[in-house]
């Protein structure tokens, strides 16, 4: 029974073996996983920049729409100056007509600012279905990525040896040889040996 016994310990250790080993991959495993569905610090900058987009539309809104509206107030501007100038000259400063050609000036400055609040309304609006758009798409790519990693996760994850199923099996199979190999019961019965030709009375001769 001694080489039973050692050929179960020596598999009882080598599972016990693959089960540690198979017990640290699965830790780095799940480390390397932990980390990569974690967002990078780009793509968290990325995506709030297109939540605050979304919400907010063009950050530098502002910028532009100053940018936009000051050459029309200078153009009004120097507009009424050029008329201030001309009804001094014309010695009209304070009459009716100088004060008509400074109103018509203030409308039209005014109109020219609605018509491109209008225009940047309209592409602040844009700006922010753009961004939602971007994001969505950001979302749907990062889905499916970390359903690839889900994947990749659980495909390289290494199960255990089971000790206590591998040592039965083994046990059933080395134990069932060894009895089928020495126990008396399990051997062939000897066949006796019969001699045919004995003679069945004294002088009989045998016959042919």
């Amino acid at each position: 029974m001694g080489w039973f016994l050692g050929a179960v310990g020596q598999t009882v250790l080598g599972n016990i073996m693959g089960g540690r080993s198979a017990k640290r991959q699965n830790q780095q495993l799940d480390a390397w996983y932990q980390q990569a569905i974690q967002e990078t610090p780009a793509e968290k900058e990325y995506r709030e920049k297109l939540e605050k987009g979304k919400k907010f539309g063009d950050p530098d809104l502002e910028q532009k729409r100053q940018g936009v509206y000051r050459p029309i107030f200078s153009y009004g501007k120097e507009a009424k100056a050029d008329a201030t100038g001309v009804s001094i000259r014309q010695g009209l400063e304070n009459s009716i007509i100088a004060s008509e050609i400074k109103n018509k000036i203030d409308a039209k400055t005014y109109q020219m600012i609605n018509e491109q609040a209008d225009k940047i309304l309209a592409y602040n609006t844009q700006y922010k279905k753009d961004a939602e758009d971007k994001l969505l798409g950001y979302k749907l790519k990062r889905d499916e990525r970390l359903r690839n990693l889900a994947m990749q996760y659980q495909q390289g994850r290494v199960s255990s040896p089971d000790i206590m199923d591998d040592l039965m099996g083994m046990g059933q199979t080395m134990l069932g040889s060894y009895v089928s190999a020495n126990l008396p019961w399990n051997q062939p019965a000897p066949q006796p040996n019969i001699n045919i030709n004995i003679p069945l009375y004294p002088g009989q001769e045998e016959s042919g």
